[in-house]
């Protein structure tokens, strides 16, 4: 009796440990899309609604975001080799204040796309337990690897951005890698497959001219005060499932 109760307390507390309860569809696509920063795609267009989840896990200025300067809504699909992202992005200024992709990259203008592959949650700071890409207005997308040094993971990722008016539609294809995956050695993406269950969660740096960004938003709530956690811990990821 101790031993099922042992038992039921770890998976309780295993259980527990997701800070955030959000769960998104990838709907899958026999054609993929060709990546150019438009909608054009057939997979867009099949995929009927569009995801607005937007919460904002920091503030660095007194006044609340207006629609006008930040607001997006987006729509996620896979195949057995990519994950593909769609996101329509409302923002008033695109900038980039740090010149250099490895310097202050989260203080510019960037979108981020975060998986953690199995959906195991934990710390990823020094690792790639999770992969947080922070993709530049020039498309480069920049993460930290297992010795906690800043990279640039450019070959992961191929994505385009075009605009109308004040709206910027980013495109994007990801190769998905797990926890073992190493720069220094020649890995391989994993195989996508219907029902898989990986952690996720998209976010936007918005920087409207200074040298720190002025709102960080996400598509998920995060439990507790302090919401700027994705950076260390994918237990505040949310999570997209891969369906037909």
């Amino acid at each position: 009796m101790r031993t099922a109760l042992l038992i039921f307390s770890l998976i309780l507390v295993t259980a527990c440990t997701k800070t955030t309860d959000q769960r998104f569809k990838a709907y899958y696509t026999a054609s993929a899309p060709v990546i150019e920063g438009h909608t054009n795609d057939t997979i867009w267009s099949a995929i009927p609604e569009w995801y607005t989840d937007t919460y904002i896990w920091l503030n660095n200025v007194d006044s609340a975001p207006k629609a006008s300067d930040f607001s997006w809504r987006y729509k996620l699909a896979w195949n057995e080799s990519k994950f593909f992202v769609l996101v329509e992005i409302t923002d008033d200024m695109l900038h980039d204040f740090h010149a250099k992709p490895k310097e202050n990259y989260w203080e510019d203008d960037c979108f981020e796309v975060l998986f953690d592959e199995d959906n195991s949650g934990g710390d990823h700071q020094a690792s790639y337990q999770a992969f947080i890409y922070h993709i530049s207005k020039y498309y480069d997308a920049v993460d930290i690897d297992s010795k906690g040094d800043v990279v640039v993971l450019n070959n992961h990722v191929s994505v385009k951005r075009s605009k109308t008016n004040g709206r910027y539609t980013w495109e994007a294809a990801f190769d998905v890698y797990d926890k073992n995956y190493e720069s220094t050695t020649v890995s391989t993406p994993v195989k996508l497959t219907k029902g898989k269950v990986m952690g996720w969660a998209m976010a936007y740096c918005d920087n409207d001219g200074r040298a720190s960004r002025d709102h960080f938003f996400g598509t998920n709530p995060i439990k507790g005060d302090d919401k700027n956690q994705t950076w260390k811990t994918a237990d505040a990821f949310g999570e997209v499932v891969l369906v037909e």
